[in-house]
């Protein structure tokens, strides 16, 4: 039985609602499941963009900043599903990013910033590609302009002419190697400067310990104090750059320096050369006309003669010439001031002043000298001023004068010769005569005297009646009483020997049995004089002993 027509109908109706149906539920599938990747472009920033294709990741945004021959990249993260990594790399127009930069898909990293350097001047486009497993995304362009390359060298601009000690200014300028500013190169920067030497005083440089730079230039405030022609280098590692020539003249006279050759004899005129310089020791040259001066530094001689000085002297292109005489045999300093202007002076180099020929001798005076004893005298060879003559050496044949011979007849000893070194000699001396004397000292025209001094006896060798007894009279005191002294081995009355004597008649003198009384009296200075000496009997030819249990005398006979 075949089916009617409207039956046909009603079949083909219901498989073609099936079939659409189905169609619609593959259109609905297919649309979610494109869902999940058009959310990913959906999600992506910045300057990159991209179609919403199944196995595509969304594109990262590229930011670029010059700098010094580098450009600085970063760029946002991209999120892959589930939050697994994302790697990137690098790709410059026209050429291969270096630095810390990945170039290639093989090198790319998770990084999201690098560096690209060695860059010169120019424009640059970079895009940043990002790596999921099979899926990549890159972003657009991002272009940069480089306006120098890498810092090379410094250009110095500095003056051409300078004063010492007043500062000037320094341009200092960060260029590349095709003499491009570096207007990267910014903010305080350590530098280092060098050239000019310090000044004749010692006084270095003054230099910044940074300098400010803004666009790629800085000033710098510096202070030379050398007068000299000199370049200013600038220097930071190995980025270096030096200035043109500068010629730095002197400042305003300041003071005076004084110079003079050494050695230098005393009592002779010398020339001293005066300078004027500026506080920094350099000389200016333009001091001139007569100034008066004042000196200072140099001693008086031993016996007193002052230097000699010019009360002026006249300058000329800020030098002078002054005749000084100096009489102290010394090393020693010469400070000259200028008065007029009120300059102060600045004190020479050491100036070795030698001593004059011998003119005299210094003739040391003895200390305690004791006769018989001998002492080494000081003999100085002196020149006219005092100072010691250290050139007169040698044996010379000096002769001595002044003090006596003893009471007994005993000559001074002198040396024949006396035998000098740099101008002392010492000979050995003997006086005999306890005296107060002075000694003098002569050879040819060379003579000196030594201050007054006092020889003391030696100790007592004998006793000595110096007043014989006189005028017995039975049991009367002697009419003349005796006076004992004791006495060195030359006749000088011991001074200082203190004893008891005692008188006794000498045996076989006088009558028997005279019996002496009041005969004893102690020694005062070296002497004693008895008052009350008497013997019992008269008669002629007494004799008397005098004893003080060492020392003994026997007076001369008399009568009654």
């Amino acid at each position: 039985m075949h089916p009617g027509p409207s039956t046909r109908n009603s079949a083909c109706g219901r498989r073609r609602r099936r079939l659409i149906a189905a169609c619609g539920v593959c259109l609905s599938l297919a649309a979610f499941s494109a869902a999940p990747a058009a959310a990913y472009f959906a999600g992506a920033s910045g300057s990159a963009t991209a179609s919403a294709t199944v196995g595509v990741l969304p594109a990262t945004t590229v930011t670029a900043t010059a700098g010094a021959g580098m450009v600085a990249l970063t760029w946002t993260p991209v999120v892959a599903p589930a939050g697994a990594i994302v790697t990137y790399y690098v790709t410059r127009a026209g050429g291969t990013v270096g630095g810390s930069c990945p170039s290639s898909a093989a090198g790319a990293t998770a990084a999201t910033s690098c560096t690209d350097s060695g860059l010169t001047r120019g424009t640059y486009s970079y895009t940043v590609t990002a790596i999921w497993q099979s899926w990549t995304s890159t972003s657009a362009a991002a272009p940069v302009t480089v306006s120098s390359g890498p810092l090379t060298h410094f250009v110095v601009a500095a003056p051409g002419s300078a004063t010492a000690g007043a500062a000037f200014s320094v341009t200092l300028t960060g260029e590349d190697a095709a003499g491009n500013t570096v207007v990267a190169f910014t903010g305080s920067q350590a530098i280092a400067f060098s050239g000019p030497s310090t000044s004749p005083n010692g006084t270095s440089p003054t230099y910044p310990a940074s300098v400010s730079f803004s666009g790629g230039v800085g000033t710098a405030s510096v202070t030379l104090y050398d007068a000299q022609s000199t370049t200013l280098t600038a220097t930071q590692g190995s980025v270096i750059g030096a200035s043109s020539s500068i010629s730095v003249a002197a400042g305003a006279n300041h003071q005076i320096v004084a110079s003079a050759a050494s050695p230098q004899v005393a009592g002779t005129a010398f020339n001293v050369t005066l300078t004027a310089q500026d506080a920094w020791g350099n000389t200016s040259g333009t001091l001139s006309g007569t100034k008066s001066l004042s000196f200072s530094g140099p001693a008086s001689s031993p016996n007193g003669s002052a230097p000699v000085y010019p009360a002026t002297a006249s300058f000329s292109a800020g030098h002078a010439t002054a005749s000084v005489t100096l009489k102290d045999a010394q090393t020693t300093t010469l400070t000259v001031t200028d008065t007029t202007d009120s300059f102060a002076g600045v004190a020479s180099a050491a100036i070795v002043v030698g001593p004059a020929s011998a003119s005299t001798f210094g003739v040391g005076t003895p200390t305690g000298p004791t006769a018989g004893v001998a002492f080494t005298e000081t003999i100085t060879a002196l020149d006219a001023y005092g100072n010691t003559a250290t050139g007169y050496s040698g044996s010379k044949t000096v002769s001595f004068s002044g003090p006596s011979s003893s009471l007994g007849g005993t000559a001074p000893a002198y040396p024949a010769s006396v035998s000098f070194t740099s101008g002392v000699g010492g000979p050995s001396i003997t006086l005999y005569d306890a005296q107060a004397t002075t000694l003098t000292a002569t050879q040819g025209t060379i003579t000196g005297a030594s201050g007054s001094f006092t020889v003391a006896a030696n100790s007592a060798a004998s006793l000595a009646f110096t007043t014989q007894p006189a005028g017995v009279t039975a049991g009367a005191l002697f009419t003349t009483q005796p006076v004992v002294t004791a006495k060195d081995a030359y006749g000088n009355v011991a001074t200082g020997y203190a004893k008891t004597v005692t008188l006794s008649i000498k045996s076989g003198t006088g009558p028997t049995g005279a019996v002496l009384s009041g005969c004893t009296s102690s020694l005062a200075g070296g002497v004693t004089t008895f008052s009350g000496c008497a013997v019992s009997l008269s008669g002629t030819g007494y004799q008397l002993n005098a004893s003080d249990g060492t020392l003994t005398a026997t007076s001369a006979p008399w009568d009654d």
